[in-house]
């Protein structure tokens, strides 16, 4: 059984030329010779190039073929003017690169989640020195384990700090990496699970237990091979043997310097003297679903006044304070980021009225070209979609040359940013690249 399908142009050609034989043959039958049949044949079925052109109108897929050669015509006149169209898509390239890029930055400082869970209920909590010179807010580790047994706002409470392990795996040589000593309940705080293995517990914590490590994604690439069977592996970490039991994900990366993290084994009956030597932990909470931040705020300066009145000979100079962490990270960029965004849109502006300028002043110069394709029939429509056709191209190639300099440099900013490891925290924001190239239509 022949299934239907949709007739072709040759089908439809060939149909023609076959009714035209058949009438050809009718009137040679009437005694006509050949000449004057196959004319009489021709006049009764009257235009055969109308004919052709009608069912070519009538195909669904007319617009493919008209947007194929449109394009094609497109690229041949921006090849033909190279000047025009290097200056021109240079331009857009500017405009919407730099915007892109800027954007990406606010996007992903101050208005998409950061890369934790529930990021926006992670709180930076600092210590502030109310007269005399400040330590940068970190928090001294007698005040940490105070601020534990006394604050309710939290479901967990964190602490990290860096320091400078010698790691040898196997027969390499030994390896320096950039260590980061936390609290059991760290990644709690901050939301974190590895990509392999398991976080810290605070059984991980205690003086005595095993010694175990977590890497870095960089780390396990970079030492290990992405060997997806370095958990459990043991290592020799400053001299004493630790067991790798997990490896975290690539974006979720905090603090960005560490390369490997070590569980920190501070007991609190250690802790004796509360002097400035001990203030060398920053501080991580996460808030509890049922608690805001300014009760959170209220409970902080609560409990420093309350340490300032149970050790007024060491404590009586600090108070604890709060911000979120993506205040933390990024709150001093704010100002400058939003200011750059709205500078990096009035040049993506300058950039589209002087690519429109272009276009108007090689319009004027295409004014005999639209005349004789007028003259040959194509309607205002056809012409008007030739030229929506260029102006897409030419967009399409400045966003192309926009988006290889936009990923650049995302790669600089990315290895610079506080709170995103590498580039792989700044990922192109592909709508706003969409409305930037239709924009110059």
């Amino acid at each position: 059984m022949r299934l239907w399908r949709k007739r072709s142009q040759n089908d439809f050609t060939s149909e023609v030329q076959s009714h035209l034989e058949l009438e050809a043959e009718r009137w040679r039958a009437e005694g006509l010779d050949e000449k004057a049949a196959r004319w009489q044949a021709r006049k009764s079925f009257g235009n055969v190039l109308s004919a052709n052109e009608r069912f070519y109108e009538s195909r669904r897929t007319v617009w493919l073929d008209r947007l194929r050669q449109d394009f094609v015509y497109a690229a041949r006149q921006l090849a033909k003017n190279k000047t025009f169209t290097v200056v021109a898509a240079l331009t857009l390239a500017l405009g919407i690169g730099s915007t892109t890029a800027i954007f990406t930055l606010v996007d992903t400082t101050l208005i998409r989640n950061l890369p934790f869970r529930d990021g926006d209920r992670v709180i930076h909590i600092t210590d502030v020195r109310l007269r005399g010179q400040s330590t940068g807010g970190l928090v001294g580790v007698p005040r940490f384990f105070d601020l534990r047994t006394l604050a309710r706002s939290y479901d967990a409470l964190g602490f990290y700090y860096f320091y400078h392990p010698i790691l040898i795996t196997g027969s390499s040589l030994p390896t320096p990496l950039a260590g980061i000593g936390v609290n059991g309940t760290f990644w709690r705080a901050i939301g974190v699970q590895p990509l392999l293995g398991r976080a810290f517990t605070e059984e991980d914590d205690r003086p005595n237990s095993p010694r175990v490590a977590i890497i870095r994604y960089a780390t396990w690439q970079r030492v290990f091979g992405g060997d997806p069977s370095v958990v459990n592996r043991d290592v020799t970490l400053d001299g004493k043997t630790a067991t790798i039991i997990g490896v975290l994900p690539p974006r979720l990366e905090y603090p960005r310097q560490g390369e490997i993290w070590t569980p920190s084994r501070f007991a609190s009956a250690q802790w004796t003297w509360r002097g400035e030597g001990t203030r060398f932990v920053n501080v991580l909470g996460r808030l509890k679903q049922n608690s805001s931040f300014s009760s959170a705020q209220v409970e902080l300066e609560s409990i420093g006044e309350r340490l300032q009145k149970q050790h007024p000979d060491t404590d009586a100079n600090w108070q604890f304070a709060g911000e979120s962490l993506r205040d933390y990270l990024y709150g001093t960029m704010r100002p400058a980021l939003l200011i750059l965004l709205a500078a990096s849109g009035v040049l993506l502006l300058i950039a589209c009225i002087n690519v429109a300028n272009l276009l108007l002043s090689r319009g004027t110069t295409r004014a005999r070209e639209v005349a004789l394709r007028r003259a040959l029939g194509a309607s205002q429509s056809r012409i008007l979609a030739q030229f929506l056709t260029e102006n897409t191209l030419l967009a399409l190639l400045g966003g192309a040359i926009g988006l290889l300099a936009t990923y650049s440099a995302l790669r600089w900013f990315g290895a610079n940013l506080p709170g995103r490891p590498g580039s792989s925290g700044l990922q192109i924001n592909w709508p706003l690249c969409v409305s930037h190239s239709a924009s110059q239509h």
